[in-house]
């Protein structure tokens, strides 16, 4: 609706030379026309509930800005109508870095269910937190062009057709297009982050190619000495122990051991043979 909303004002004023207060009649038609497509959807579909907002402050912003535009015969009201819009946004997406979580972080968690008390949550907050701020220099860099081009006649000095197509031409088109460059951006730099963040993946998801043999998984004293345990380690050492354990006629297993590498080969080798493990009182606090 807001990007068809400068096409149609253009339409109407440059081309149609409709007369101000006629424009203003039709932006109030399309206000109540546009309120009722949203309600009446939702009452045709039999939907109950809280209604869904967008809509509603869309047909509200129209009628003001029609509203405005008729008693006074000022065209310039139509214009700020994606002034409000983009100051509307920055509202929303600024209010949520001061009450968290922001709005970037609660559209991940929605898209995935996951993120929520995983080990990488904080880090998918922090970069949340960053595009939310990024989104919120975008609405007042295009609030202020978007006053400009409003006011372009004035400021200018040009023509009424000539500010009318400027501001057409940018807040139906160009502001777009920047928003969709930034959509795509991000969602770049988003799978770069990603690929980098550390994530605690189940052992069950583990299967013998998940990693290539080469795939150093640990080191001995400092790894400068090279003594590098990889994936094929971990596979050989784990059948070992698996064969060792299936050998031996018990169901209940008690783990003690201060080696990492072997306390997860053995742990790992009870899980797949489906023992009960259970873990000595006394480990370290720092293993």
């Amino acid at each position: 609706m807001a990007a068809v909303y400068p096409v149609l004002v253009f339409t109407f004023l440059v081309i149609f030379k409709l007369p101000v207060r006629v424009l203003s009649l039709c932006i109030i038609a399309l206000a109540a026309a546009f309120f009722l497509s949203a309600t009446g959807s939702r009452k045709a579909k039999g939907e109950k509930g809280v209604l869904d907002w967008k809509p509603l402050l869309s047909s509200a912003l129209l009628l003001v800005a029609g509203l405005f535009c008729f008693f006074t015969q000022n065209e310039i009201f139509l214009k700020l109508y994606s002034v409000v819009v983009s100051a509307t946004f920055l509202v929303i997406f600024g209010s949520t870095l001061f009450l968290e979580p922001t709005i970037i972080f609660r559209f991940a968690t929605l898209a995935d269910k996951s993120i929520i008390g995983s080990s990488y949550e904080n880090q998918v907050k922090n970069y949340s937190r960053k595009v939310t701020i990024i989104w919120c220099c975008f609405f007042i860099l295009n609030g202020t062009i978007s006053v400009l081009t409003a006011f372009s006649e004035k400021i200018f000095s040009i023509s009424p057709d000539t500010a009318n197509t400027i501001w057409s031409v940018y807040n139906g088109g160009i502001s777009y297009f920047l928003m969709g460059l930034l959509f795509i951006c991000e969602y770049i730099v988003r799978k770069i982050v990603d690929g980098k963040m550390v994530k605690a993946i189940s052992i069950t998801k583990f299967k013998a190619d998940s990693r290539k043999d080469n795939h150093i998984m640990c080191f001995e004293d400092v790894w400068s000495k090279k003594a590098y345990k990889t994936w094929l380690d971990f596979l050989t050492d784990t059948a070992k122990m698996r064969k060792i354990i299936s050998e031996t006629n018990s169901d209940e297993w008690i783990i003690h051991c201060e080696d990492y590498w072997y306390f997860l080969v053995t742990f790992v080798a009870l899980l797949q043979c489906e023992k009960s493990v259970s873990l000595t009182q006394n480990i370290s606090e720092s293993f």
